[in-house]
């Protein structure tokens, strides 16, 4: 397949992904209602927290070193597991370890803090951490198509899980908290399982047992730890409000915003599809080809980006109290503070791609520290007054922190023409980008 093949089909799968997600989130609000909701936010959002922070971002780096031919898969693939291994019972201890400072309620519900849900938890850890390294094994491969087909078919199945449960009892609150745990991570495992099978059967002697020298190691740590950082800023970035939301203002505020800001978030959903696919291209590209690309596409996305989060903002407005509930009406302010910034966050998404495919991951760090400071500083300025809406002016200004400082990164590597060419969004050579898209193997 082609660039443009694999941009439509792993495009084309999000769009209906999306949707499901929107459904499943709908059906699991209406289930848990909006104290017990936040519950489940801040349980999962701290999985994925673990994720980013032990997680050590190496799928970017498995991405970079094999896409370029550095390094061999099957090296990376069972070191990286035993590391993963090691790290998910260190997790264990370290979650144990919090209720001798009382701070268990940080990722734990206080009816949940027992030995089975501390194993949980670092399982929880250890599966989505090696899915998605598996999956950044199968990007290499270019298996853009089998990845976004797989991606269908577990929305489906999860909604469908929450469309009986509704169907059965529509809201049985707590005592659902464990089993909407359960289901949400059970489909993960199912996920690695066929991503591992496909692993297993199309990356070069991914069966031969090898470790990586200490020098190839060291390499790839490096990468990983600037993108490591980039993530683990971004991510706070991005959740840090979450826990400042529970402290100040406790889990039903916490459920009305996590709606809201999952929603909202929905509309990076497309240029982190495409992301995902121009990262391994261009990690084989050379740079001024891929300049030439990122300007392209950047254009496109931002316009994408705008009139569907316009749209999709209007929409929110009415379908929000209707399909999630009156108690959840609320969340639609938090669309609409948050909705600038998400849309003009969206290009920079792929500058971003093109910086770290060229090994310049250390420009995304910059931009995410300072999103990271901004954010900090408003989020303690805004929320003890204005909760979740003061969250979501905060979440406004830090994204325009970071869209300007990337922006700025990445035009001053041009002269006034082509700085002027960029900006001037309105100017998109299409037939050129098709052109582009149709000879990129």
């Amino acid at each position: 397949m082609s660039l443009k093949k694999h941009i439509n089909v792993t495009v084309l799968s999000q769009i209906v992904v999306v949707s499901f997600t929107f459904l499943t989130s709908v059906l699991l609000s209406r289930i848990l209602g909006a104290d017990v909701r936040g519950d489940y936010a801040l349980f999962t959002s701290s999985v994925a927290l673990v994720v980013v922070w032990l997680g050590f971002s190496f799928p970017a780096s498995i991405i970079y070193f094999v896409s370029s031919n550095k390094l061999k898969p099957n090296s990376i693939f069972y070191t990286l597991l035993l590391f993963s291994g090691i790290t998910a019972i260190f997790l264990f201890f370290f979650v144990s370890g919090l209720g001798f400072f009382e701070k268990q309620t940080l990722i734990f519900p206080k009816e949940h803090y027992s030995l089975t849900w501390k194993i949980s938890f670092a399982i929880a850890f250890l599966i989505t951490a090696m899915n998605n390294i598996v999956i950044a094994f199968l990007n290499t491969q270019k298996k853009f198509y089998h990845l976004s087909v797989l991606q269908i078919i577990f929305s489906i199945i999860t909604f469908s899980i929450y469309l009986f449960v509704f169907i059965s009892k529509t809201r049985v609150g707590s005592a659902f908290f464990s089993w909407a745990v359960i289901i949400t991570y059970g489909v993960v495992v199912l996920q690695f399982l066929v991503n591992l099978f496909y692993y297993f059967k199309y990356v070069p002697h991914a069966g031969h047992l090898e470790w990586l020298p200490r020098k190839a190691f060291v390499a790839l740590f490096k990468f990983s730890t600037i993108a490591w950082l980039c993530n683990a800023f971004q991510f706070l970035s991005y959740k840090i409000d979450f826990w400042i939301i529970s402290a100040y203002h406790g889990n039903a505020d916490l459920g009305i915003y996590s709606v809201g800001v999952s929603l909202v978030q929905m509309l990076w959903l497309l240029p982190n599809a495409v992301t995902t696919v121009l990262y391994t291209y261009m990690s084989g590209y050379n740079e001024k080809k891929s300049e030439e690309l990122t300007v392209m596409i950047s254009g496109v996305i931002f316009w994408i980006a705008l009139l569907g989060g316009i749209l999709f903002a209007a929409l929110l407005y009415f379908l929000i109290p209707i399909i999630y509930g009156v108690e959840f009406k609320n969340a639609v302010w938090v669309v609409f503070l948050t909705m600038p910034g998400v849309i003009l966050m969206a290009y920079p998404i792929i500058l971003s791609t093109f910086f770290a495919s060229k090994g310049k991951i250390i420009y995304n760090l910059y931009s995410t520290l300072i999103c990271f400071i901004v954010i900090i500083l408003f989020d303690f300025i805004l929320i003890p007054t204005y909760s979740m809406y003061g969250a979501a002016i905060a979440s406004a200004f830090a994204y325009a922190s970071y869209i300007i400082t990337h922006t700025f990164l990445f035009l001053k590597k041009f002269d006034k023409e082509q700085r002027y060419s960029f900006l001037s969004f309105f100017k998109i050579d299409i037939k050129k980008l098709i052109h582009e898209f149709n000879i990129s193997k």
